[in-house]
């Protein structure tokens, strides 16, 4: 039996609440849902938003309220997942890609410079793995800044938590996310201006568009623990980093005044990745590329951003979440000092 890559941090007993909700008569897109709602809103300093059945859906509702049309370019990472670049593609914007920084994965502030001449409507500053864009350097331009804060939610730069700073916020709530509802996505706005354009284009959605209440009472149950959770992927961390730092590989690294969530363990491997997935699975670790399933991927020409490409070829995520136990940590640390 192998350590799974990914692994919700349910609990039993977090379950209580979700089998409370299901004999009320509350289930539906309402209470519980909007409660979360209000909750991270609040944490974040945003006016609140949508919380969505589908990722898809809460970008196309973003894209919307944020009145982008087809035609329209906006700036992200090619390391970004790749439901940007579909949906992207379905709404007729175009996104123009900027290299990344090979230590972190984030955007290279100079490399967004040449792309302004193109007139972009906006910025998408994904922070990959739990680590953080260069939220500084972005907000420069003057455009709309937009966070996702699916992979990194509890990390902060300095004083500034990812969220807080985005004129709209995206934070997913799938299985393998920070946080989980069992699916579905919260759309928050900064400013009351900007809620009220999500609130008329998010009235013309069917009711099955949005988040049940079921999901919404497991995503209120993960948010009273993300502290204990983000504090468990931390020492994990710093677990591997003593084991990796014997290696010949190399972790990718935040800056220097910032706090990653540790979405995983990122490696950027100095041989062939087929070998050393073959050695970790025989010691009974799943891994995954790191950025496999990236906008990369819908590139036509990659070299474009060649650094983007490296780490998309050579960067190895092994399992680091709260759930794993002490004595699954430990097998991946050995196997982490042994790696060919």
């Amino acid at each position: 039996m192998s350590i799974p890559l990914f692994k919700p941090t349910i609990k039993r007993k977090d379950m209580d609440s979700v089998l409370t909700c299901l004999v009320s008569d509350q289930i539906g897109p309402s209470a519980l849902a909007d409660d979360l709602i209000q909750l991270i809103s609040e944490d974040l300093g945003t006016n609140g938003g949508w919380a969505l059945r589908e990722f898809p859906r809460a970008l196309s509702l973003l894209i919307d309220g944020m009145g982008l049309a087809p035609g329209d370019r906006v700036i992200l990472s090619p390391l970004s997942p790749l439901v940007y670049a579909r949906t992207f593609a379905e709404k007729g914007i175009v996104p123009l890609y900027a290299d990344v920084d090979e230590a972190s994965g984030t955007m290279d502030p100079q490399k967004i410079v040449p792309l302004m001449a193109y007139d972009p409507r906006a910025i998408f500053a994904v922070h990959p793995l739990g680590f953080i864009q260069p939220l500084e350097e972005l907000e420069q331009y003057g455009i709309p800044l937009v966070e996702d804060i699916s992979q990194s939610l509890g990390a902060r730069s300095g004083e500034s938590k990812v969220g807080s700073r985005g004129k709209f916020v995206l934070l997913g709530m799938e299985f393998h996310h920070i946080i989980t509802s069992g699916g579905g996505t919260l759309l928050l706005a900064r400013s009351a201006e900007d809620k009220a354009a999500l609130d008329e284009k998010g009235s013309e959605l069917a009711g099955e568009s949005f988040l049940a209440d079921m999901n919404g009472s497991l995503g209120l149950v993960q948010w009273a623990q993300l502290d204990g959770f983000l504090e468990k992927r931390r020492q994990l961390a710093e677990l591997y980093e003593r084991s990796s730092s014997r290696g010949r590989h190399v972790t990718l690294r935040a800056g220097e005044e910032d706090h990653p969530a540790w979405y995983g363990y990122p490696l950027y491997l100095r041989d062939s990745m087929k070998e050393i997935r073959q050695y970790a699975l025989k010691k009974g670790i799943e891994t995954a590329m790191a950025f496999g399933g990236s906008c990369i991927d819908f590139m036509e020409d990659r070299t474009l951003c060649p650094v983007a490409s490296r780490l998309a070829m050579g960067t190895l995520l092994f399992p680091l979440y709260p759930m794993m136990g002490q004595k699954n940590g430990e097998l991946i640390s050995r196997v982490l000092t042994t790696l060919p």
